[in-house]
């Protein structure tokens, strides 16, 4: 179990996500990567998920990046590879031979996919979709009483519909949450504040979740925090908020969906000696003068491929 916060506005979705991986009542590890970018020809989505991390050698990121990959044919559509993936996770959570000791109430999962969508013109759409198998009709979330199947769970928002304000999803332990504590958040996002004001106030509140006995040990303090801008020539950030004073960027993997240079990017990381609290991400190698994995159009040397400092 983790803690996800998804937030967006007409600027940008924003998804902070704690590292801690837990069993019970017991801290395994807090440097779990739970974050995933995924590019297409129309859309952009960051990927982040709560529930079973992983049973014996079963691993849910590495198997979510290999089987959302081969879900893409034969559209490459990023919600019509959500459905394909959500049959598979049906089969996969109850049938996978590394799965079939696993206890029944261990085997909840709920996955997030949020960012835009584009069209011709480059008009663009809020989308947040979820696959989940603990998530009732309410979109109330079981963890510890997962289903047959996973289902899927989606919203649509129209950009430039003035209604339209922000909002903010928080998912997976939520029980520590006190009624109206995040409408900060939600007003920061109402007014368009920069994105690493809002991130530095979500850090700040998953923290104190944290500390709270409702949390036990489920939540960690170092959280991933992937902002995706809803221009489309603008590339993502992602940044690790640490605790201990040094900064680790961390790049989260990413998945190319397409039918001709489809990639996946895993386990990147790299360590840095800059001592402000956040720091952007940096790419991993490649030729300056080659196309940026990200799928911007621009050299890697003009994109990735040269430090960004956001803060």
């Amino acid at each position: 179990m983790t803690i996800i916060f998804l937030m967006a506005n007409q600027d940008q979705i924003i998804q902070v996500s704690d590292r801690r991986l837990s069993n019970r009542n017991t801290v395994l590890e807090n440097e779990s990567n739970k974050s995933t970018v995924i590019f297409s020809d129309s859309a952009r989505v960051v990927v982040g998920y709560t529930g079973l991390a992983y049973s014996g050698k079963f691993r849910t990121q590495r198997w979510m990046l290999e089987t959302f990959t081969n879900c893409g044919p034969p559209d490459y559509s990023i919600e019509q590879t959500i459905h394909r993936f959500a049959d598979i996770a049906t089969n996969t959570f109850w049938n996978h031979p590394l799965l079939a000791t696993t206890p029944k109430e261990l085997k909840g999962l709920t996955i997030t996919f949020s960012g835009f969508g584009y069209g011709p013109d480059q008009s663009a759409v809020s989308q947040i979709m979820m696959v989940s198998n603990c998530v009732d009709k309410h979109n109330h979330m079981h963890p510890k009483e997962p289903q047959s199947e996973f289902e899927v769970f989606s919203s649509v928002t129209n950009l430039l519909d003035k209604d339209f304000q922000g909002v903010i999803h928080p998912i997976g332990n939520v029980s520590a949450i006190i009624k109206n504590e995040l409408d900060d958040i939600k007003h920061m996002l109402r007014q368009r504040r920069p994105w690493d004001a809002i991130a530095r106030k979500a850090v700040f509140s998953i923290r104190h979740l944290a500390d709270r006995p409702k949390s036990g040990v489920t939540i960690g303090k170092d959280l991933m925090v992937v902002v995706m801008p809803r221009d489309a020539t603008k590339t993502p950030t992602a940044l690790l908020a640490r605790t201990n004073g040094s900064n680790t960027l961390v790049m989260p993997d990413y998945i190319k969906l397409s039918p001709n240079d489809g990639m996946i990017v895993s386990g990147f990381e790299f360590i840095s000696h800059d001592q402000q609290p956040l720091s952007p991400v940096v790419a991993p190698t490649l030729s300056r003068n080659s196309p940026c994995y990200c799928g911007s159009n621009k050299a890697y040397k003009r994109c990735h491929g040269k430090k960004r400092w956001a803060l």
